[in-house]
């Protein structure tokens, strides 16, 4: 090893430790774009910086208002306000939750090793209410008497009489909430307020539209607008960069999520019509399956069961060399039109296909019962039940205590900030129906799932996205085929275990002329098959 190599190592070392200890001085916008939220900020503007996602937005962001609560006066060589030190700053979040990866941890690489001291709320360790930051030219060790950085989740209430010097919205921030923090500024002097969002759902941005100037770099009212697309970011690789257009492809966010545009999905459905048409092509009439069950009916106070047929509809029968899974989604069992039917879908795990589907209306228990009927005649096929809004438990209880069936799916769920626990079936929230709808979109693009269903398709196509960004069936109609279809698709993806392909079974003719040295042609069976529906 060289003098001239040695050195050039301490160096390199040195400069990562500086980095680490003082992200600031060694910050450079990778956005170009993005030095304008600076020099708007100087001009006393309220900006709204408008930007894809993975533009730099956030990070950009909190590294203004970190620098800000230290007094650093210049910025990658932009000009900061002259804001005094100690100062007070509130950064609006989501929730808690999601700031922790977002907001909360760009504020956190932001200030590196630099001297701040954090406050925990609630007494949840990870959910971090103010972050103390030492001012660069602060003598004392006191943490009291540092600047003050507030999160602030939406719904959360603001500090009574708090008077802060500088405001910043991560995402949309709740309108009512951003038009308090707008009057919490002191008297005569600077308050710089900016927002750092990508515009996905409008019932979240419709008021930035009508607040802020449309157009990149105009101002209105004293506001200003800077508008970023993911392409802007240098730091992103061409290959990166197609990975993210791969990503969003078939999105109907796309334009949001590269452009930093306003989009409004609300009434479009979350399935392009044309992959539907394709599925809607191959729909073919299965047989009807009639099976005896019994159903419940009340009588005299106790609960009588009567001997009732339940047909169900079936595409395939059962094939000793599958594996087969199925999604029970129940009801309440009354048919009229304010109610959903209950339904339940079969699956064949090798070559995913829809093999069997019932969709009607029976109460919980005799739903229980159909399905362990139709999970019997599919090898003991592993079910799953949704459990949301207590429909489920008389489903269950007929599978395991009366039926005795026991190959059913356990659900992992947080019982509490860091805990998680596991329930038979599973309950439907914002998180896992995404799960759902992304499932569905996947197996369309792919075209990885055979539905010959065409009930399946045309609950499809009456699902639309609503002002809150959420897929659900259209007024009159229905969506449980959609979540059976949907967690089935999950599940065989995701969660399952994977399936192991059973080896070819050797003639005897074959295995004699092994043993004598007779060369006979063993075709290998590939390790995937591809579903070529076409």
């Amino acid at each position: 090893m060289t003098r001239r190599f040695f050195f050039d190592f301490l160096c390199f070392e040195r400069i990562i430790k500086d980095a680490a200890s003082d992200p600031i001085r060694y910050f450079r916008f990778r956005n170009p774009k993005l030095r304008h939220l600076l020099r708007l900020a100087c001009q006393r503007m309220e900006v709204l910086v408008r930007s894809g996602n993975q533009a730099g937005k956030t990070t950009a962001g909190a590294t203004f208002g970190v620098a800000m609560a230290r007094g650093i006066r210049m910025l990658d060589g932009e000009p900061l306000p002259p804001i005094p030190t100690p100062n007070v700053g509130f950064v609006v979040i989501r929730s808690y939750k999601a700031g922790i990866e977002a907001s909360i941890g760009a504020y956190r690489k932001a200030i590196g090793n630099h001297p701040h001291h954090e406050v925990s709320t609630a007494g949840k360790l990870d959910y971090i209410g103010v972050i103390y930051v030492k001012p660069d030219n602060c003598d004392t060790d006191d943490y009291r008497q540092w600047s003050k950085i507030h999160f602030i989740p939406e719904g959360g209430q603001i500090p009574e009489g708090a008077r802060i010097d500088w405001a910043h919205g991560d995402e949309p921030p709740d309108e009512n909430l951003w038009r308090e923090i707008r009057f919490r500024g002191k008297a005569n002097e600077w308050f710089v307020r900016f927002i750092t969002c990508t515009p996905l759902y409008r019932s979240q941005w419709d008021w930035l539209r009508r607040d802020f100037p449309f157009e990149s770099l105009k101002s209105k009212d004293g506001r200003a607008t800077v508008v970023s697309k993911v392409y802007d970011n240098t730091a992103l690789t061409y290959e990166h960069l197609a990975e993210l257009e791969a990503l969003v492809r078939n999105d109907p966010l796309e334009a949001a999520r590269l452009n930093g545009d306003f989009v409004d999905v609300e009434g479009k459905s979350p399935f392009p019509d044309e992959l539907l048409k394709r599925w809607a092509g191959r729909s073919r009439e299965g047989e009807w399956v009639e099976v005896p069950i019994q159903k419940e009916v009340e009588g005299d106070g106790t609960r009588v069961l009567i001997d009732v047929i339940a047909k169900f509809e079936r595409w395939e029968p059962y094939d000793p060399n599958e594996s087969y899974m199925g999604v029970i989604d129940p009801s309440l069992g009354i048919e009229d039109r304010l109610h959903d039917p209950g339904c339940i879908h079969i699956y064949a795990r090798r070559r995913p296909r829809l093999v069997a589907r019932w969709n009607g209306y029976l109460p919980g228990g005799a739903t229980g019962a159909l399905a362990a009927a139709m999970g019997r005649m599919y090898g003991k096929a592993t079910l799953d039940c949704d459990m949301t809004g207590g429909y489920g438990e008389s489903v269950m209880n007929r599978l395991t205590l009366d039926e005795k069936y026991s190959n059913i799916v356990m659900d992992d769920y947080a019982d509490r900030p860091g805990t998680f626990a596991q329930r038979l079936g599973f309950k439907i929230n914002a998180a896992n129906r995404m799960e759902i709808i992304s499932a569905i979109q996947e197996a369309l693009v792919q075209d990885s799932v055979m539905v010959p269903c065409g009930a399946v398709v045309e609950c499809l196509k009456n699902v639309a996205y609503d002002a809150n960004n959420k897929a659900l069936a259209t007024p009159g109609q229905h969506d449980e085929d959609m979540i059976c279809l949907g967690r089935a698709c999950h599940l065989m993806k995701y969660r399952l275990p994977a399936l192991m392909r059973k080896p070819r079974q050797v003639a005897m003719k074959e295995l004699i002329l092994r043993a004598m040295g007779v060369g006979t042609k063993i075709h290998k069976v590939p390790e995937a098959v591809e579903a070529d529906w076409a």
